[in-house]
């Protein structure tokens, strides 16, 4: 079996649940917002709802924050054709977002999500140079939001209840 010594190492949750969805930024903003705040915001993705506050401009400004994300190999592997296997991989902000029409074919609407400044649900505009997903992790985990700690407590309280507070 695998060597336990090195785990920390070879398994990165963020890099595991970045792959997960990055193949859709959309999904990704989706994930983020449901998973650590509770908050529903895929249907902006598509209109601006009558009775919900969110606007599709909110959620690409969200999205925003993952456009200059992406995953690089840290080792690549012999045959990057090769199906089956571990390949190690990390997760990279660069100073630019990937070339669209290069990514357009994987990522979809990808040029939807670059030209917005990168904003956080109602509050204030991330920095564009640097780590906006690190900028948006500080948000996320700061005292001052409303929906981080509320969200943790129902999904502790459901994986040890069976159920949360509200579904």
């Amino acid at each position: 079996g695998p060597d336990p010594s090195d785990f920390d190492e070879r398994y990165n949750p963020a890099v595991n649940w970045f792959l997960r969805h990055s193949r859709s930024l959309p999904d990704m903003a989706s994930a983020t917002s449901r998973l650590f705040l509770g908050v529903q915001i895929q249907c902006a993705q598509c209109h601006d709802h009558k009775t919900e506050k969110w606007t599709q401009n909110d959620f690409r400004q969200f999205a925003a924050c993952y456009a200059k994300t992406y995953p690089t190999y840290v080792e690549k592997p012999q045959m990057l054709t090769q199906v089956v296997g571990v390949f190690r991989m990390e997760l990279k902000d660069r100073l630019f977002a990937p070339p669209v029409k290069k990514y357009e074919q994987i990522f979809g609407s990808y040029a939807d999500y670059i030209a917005p400044t990168p904003k956080v649900l109602d509050g204030p505009e991330v920095r564009t140079w640097g780590s906006r997903r690190q900028a948006l992790a500080d948000w996320v985990t700061k005292r001052e939001n409303p929906w981080f700690a509320k969200a943790i407590v129902n999904r502790m309280w459901s994986h040890f209840m069976g159920y949360g507070f509200t579904k």
